[in-house]
């Protein structure tokens, strides 16, 4: 417990997201008639609230608030498994007491919905409970921002020792409600005036749909990287904006056209939507099924997704979707998505773009109906997690180096003994990847670049901005002159953030990484030596269990002893190899192909035929044929459990080699 109950404990209220809105009065009421103290973080607290509130002290208005800084990264603070945990277990509960015998695929969007808007607020709670240790003996009381999902949360909250309270707001509640009926409006509206979506699509011709979002074009880290392979002729490929941070521009749609695809502005589809009048009545039938069982507002969500399914199916059909990859993983409406597919007579293709350091993502879902991984470390996680894949297929890791890069090896190497490629991750303040933990790591790595006077470094940030990024962190001006320092004497090499990373690690001889990262996870799925400064605390990976490892270290000290060892001559630092297959199972950069191949036989078959669900299972039967996927891929042993291990099963069982063919193909479904 936070403090334990007595009148005479003094009383906190941490309110989340505070901003000017009859919330943060009625705060200010509760905590003048209660005589609590507001704690308030100033990155959670709009700047004028906080004016307000030092104006009150000033005029003596018996207000007090203290001012604390929240983090993650404190000593005591729950690791990102714990999160995750909790947040598993907090939805998890609450689906089992209020949505018992719901459809299994809209319990899976229930459950995203509930984690995407709970993962934050149990964040929060969590830093709060990490700060109270130096209050003492207190009351403290989390005071949330009013949302449909806080229910599940209050048990949490009490877990943890908080008494919990919400502001009243209406409207949210009223928009949840009426949005979904305003939807089915537009959709009646559409299919009475004939309404036509904006873009350049065919609909007489059928088509492979991609999701558009900002990252999509370029080769080496695409959504597009099976394009070389597929042969459009019979169908169109179609790019669909559906997000409003990506609004169709003309710099955008010209982007589109020069690499062979057309495009459709998706973000509002109700209003181009089919419905029949068995679709409107059937909707109508479910807007009026209550459910008792459930919190009142899973009937309009119910009705949302219903909707949604209708929405999506209509157009799919009138345009002629075969096929559809979408990039939403952490969105419940992909279930939606995914459903309607199904409905229209297509199929959702998809891969994970990121190696997931937790099975216990409640967040994403995964309802496609063809599933590519990089190995067999991604089907145990998503086996381990639970999904709705129909097939899941190994393809091996897609990423590859730029054609175009800069070509940095000969750069380097003259009179040099030794190249780093240093790779960061994203920060917060709130994150357990906080920006002072990242700026020790860039002081630690240039300390070691400073101290050898042969080694050389490539670095690569994560996003645009290389120096103006660095400078942000605490201590950044120095940061960045040291770097500057090392690039003039030709030390240190900036490589673009648009430019592949894989570009960056074939040039080093060894990758060090800020965070578990899925950089270093492709470097050594790809062979190649890289380490990790796990300094989010991942420890329930299974890496750690594994004897021996030199790859993820806990101590920014260890890491450091590590990379010096590397420079030294110490092959053993950063080898991957003996977990290599477990995430690139071929051990090849043919996944293009493979991906490629597989949606260009489904398009031609699908056209002609017009059945998807048997094209698919014929398309699946081959793609595991003609690339050798034998048993030990579908192998039931798990990573996440197995027991403590010198190699991995799969490195003991020869992987999956194209020399050792398999009569038998094992039903992934």
């Amino acid at each position: 417990m936070a403090g334990a109950e007595g009148v005479h404990l003094p009383r906190f209220i941490w309110p989340d997201r505070l901003d000017l809105s009859p919330r943060f009065l009625l705060l200010l009421l509760k905590a003048a008639c209660t005589g609590a103290t507001i704690c308030l973080d100033p990155v959670f607290t709009r700047p004028l609230c906080l004016r307000i509130l030092r104006m009150l002290e000033r005029l003596r208005v018996p207000i007090r608030i203290r001012i604390v800084t929240l983090r993650m990264d404190r000593e005591g603070a729950l690791g990102p498994h714990e999160i995750e945990d909790h947040l598993h277990a907090c939805v998890s509960r609450h689906l089992q007491m209020r949505f018992d015998g719901q459809p299994p695929l809209l319990l899976d969007a229930v459950r995203s919905f509930l984690s995407l808007a709970l993962y934050a607020r149990i964040r929060f709670v969590a830093m709060v409970k990490a700060a109270t240790a130096d209050f003492g003996p207190a009351l403290h009381e989390i005071h949330l921002r009013y949302h449909l999902a806080n229910g599940p949360l209050r048990a949490f909250c009490l877990d943890q020792g908080f008494r919990v309270s919400q502001s009243p707001y209406l409207a949210e509640s009223l928009r949840f409600a009426v949005r979904p009926i305003l939807d089915l409006a537009r959709g009646c509206a559409g299919s009475i005036l004939k309404l036509r979506p904006r873009g350049n699509i065919d609909p007489e011709k059928s088509s492979l749909w991609i999701e558009y979002e900002n990252n999509l074009f370029p080769a080496s880290r695409s959504l597009l990287f099976w394009r070389p392979h597929v042969r459009e002729g019979t169908y169109d490929i179609v790019c669909y904006l559906d997000r409003d941070n990506t609004p169709p521009t003309p710099e955008r749609l010209e982007w589109i056209g020069g690499h062979g695809c057309r495009w459709i502005d998706f973000r509002r589809p109700a209003s181009f939507s089919r419905f029949s009048a068995s679709d409107v009545m059937w909707l109508l039938k479910t807007l009026l099924a209550y459910d008792r069982r459930a919190p009142w507002w899973f009937h309009f969500f119910r009705f949302k997704f219903h909707l949604l399914r209708c929405i999506h199916r209509s157009v799919y059909r009138s345009l002629n979707v075969k096929l559809l990859i979408q990039h939403q993983e952490g969105s419940w409406t992909q279930a939606a998505q995914a459903m309607a597919l199904e409905d229209a007579g297509a199929i959702m293709v998809g891969s994970h773009w990121s190696n997931y350091s937790h099975h216990n993502v409640s967040t994403h879902l995964h309802p496609q109906h063809a599933y590519f991984v990089w190995g067999k470390v991604m089907l145990d996680t998503l086996r381990k997690k639970g999904h709705a894949c129909r097939h899941v297929l190994p393809c091996g890791v897609w990423m590859k180096p730029d054609r175009t890069g800069v070509v940095l090896g000969d750069r380097l190497r003259k009179g040099r003994s030794f190249i780093l490629a240093i790779f960061d991750s994203s920060v917060d303040v709130h994150y357990h990847q906080s920006p002072a933990r990242l700026a020790f790591f860039y002081e630690r790595v240039l300390s070691l670049l400073e101290e050898h006077s042969t080694w050389a470094g490539v670095a690569k940030r994560k996003g645009p901005g290389m120096l103006r990024g660095l400078r942000d962190l605490p201590g950044g001006d120095g940061i960045v002159e040291r770097m500057l320092l090392l690039q003039e004497s030709g030390r240190v090499v900036f490589l673009d953030h648009s430019l592949s990373p894989v570009t960056a690690f074939m040039a080093a001889d060894l990758s060090v990484c800020f965070g578990f990262s899925t950089v270093g996870i492709i470097a050594g799925a790809y062979g190649r030596r890289a380490v990790h400064w796990d300094c989010s605390g991942y420890t329930a990976h299974p890496l750690y269990r594994e004897k021996g490892q030199q790859v993820l270290f806990r101590s920014l000290e260890d890491f450091a002893g590590a990379i010096t060892r590397a420079g030294l001559g110490d092959r053993r630092v950063g080898d991957f190899s003996r977990w290599a297959r477990d995430f690139n199972c071929f051990m090849d950069d043919r996944a293009p192909e493979r991906v490629g191949n597989f949606i260009q036989r489904f398009m031609t078959e699908v056209v002609a035929t017009g059945d998807a669900a048997a094209t698919l299972d014929r398309c699946v039967a081959r793609y595991m044929r003609e690339n050798r996927v034998g048993r030990e891929f579908a192998d039931p042993s798990n990573w996440w459990d197995r027991e403590t291990s010198a190699e991995s099963p799969m490195a003991k069982r020869g992987g999956l080699s194209p020399s050792r063919p398999d009569a038998d193909f094992p039903d992934l479904a």
